[in-house]
């Protein structure tokens, strides 16, 4: 639900949102998805399994058989498995700085504003002399967390990690 947050695509999450329930060769099978997303695009339905799981045949047949019934409706199906772990990482202390009330909006709108493409976090951090260095820093995550900068997130986030600017 992590990595559904953090989709700019992603305008709303319900969790485990209808059972499907339906005979299949001759054997009645139920399942309830993990999760709907709604997006301005289309609704996607994701089963979230381990991938060591995933190719059990048990497992395969009611994923097979969701995506399926899913489709048929014209909405997305998606298995998610674990992330690499760095991404998890980043994700979650990016996920930390999603409040975006607990930010000074003029801090806010002084990194909006200022020419950081290609900056380091580091950087960053001391590209407002006016503001405290952590709360600049802080603030940049922020915009990390809403995709106003990007970087690379295969990478741990540190001082040395460049930001670019969203277009």
């Amino acid at each position: 639900m992590l990595f559904a947050d953090f989709d700019r695509a992603v305008r709303g999450i319900v969790a485990q949102p209808f059972l499907l329930e339906a005979e299949v060769d001759g054997r009645r099978r139920r399942h309830v998805p993990d999760f709907l997303l709604l997006t301005e695009a289309l609704p996607i339905v994701v089963d979230v399994k381990p991938a060591s799981r995933v190719s059990k045949p048990d497992i395969a047949f009611v994923l097979a058989w969701t995506r399926r019934v899913v489709e048929a409706r014209g909405w997305v199906y998606e298995v998610w498995s674990e992330p690499p772990p760095i991404e998890l990482a980043n994700v979650r202390l990016l996920a930390g700085y999603r409040r975006e009330w607990l930010f000074d909006p003029a801090v806010l709108a002084e990194l909006r504003e200022a020419d950081l493409e290609g900056m380091s976090l580091g950087a960053v951090r001391l590209a407002l002399p006016h503001w405290q260095p952590e709360i600049v820093a802080a603030s940049a995550l922020h915009l990390l967390w809403q995709k106003h900068f990007l970087a690379d997130l295969a990478d741990p986030l540190d001082a040395t990690t460049v930001l670019r600017v969203a277009a």
